[in-house]
């Protein structure tokens, strides 16, 4: 029985830590594809009006005029 606790334990962290990974590395592909997103529209910002940033980035008017007022 306390081999079998022991097997059960080992896997439940072996899959905690998968999963760990696996969240982390979808996490930092949607953080990453954000920035890039981020940065197109801050180039953009001079060039093209804020409809066309947004459709042009998929980042909203919202999120646009945000930028906007940092730069």
């Amino acid at each position: 029985i306390q081999q079998g606790i022991q097997q059960g334990i080992e896997q439940g962290i072996e899959q905690g830590i998968e999963q760990g990974i696996e969240q982390g590395i979808e996490q930092g592909i949607e953080q990453g594809t954000l920035q890039a997103k981020v940065e197109m529209a801050k180039r953009l910002l001079n060039i093209l009006d804020e409809e066309m940033i947004s459709q042009t980035t998929g980042l909203s008017i919202e999120e646009i005029q945000a930028l906007r007022e940092i730069e």
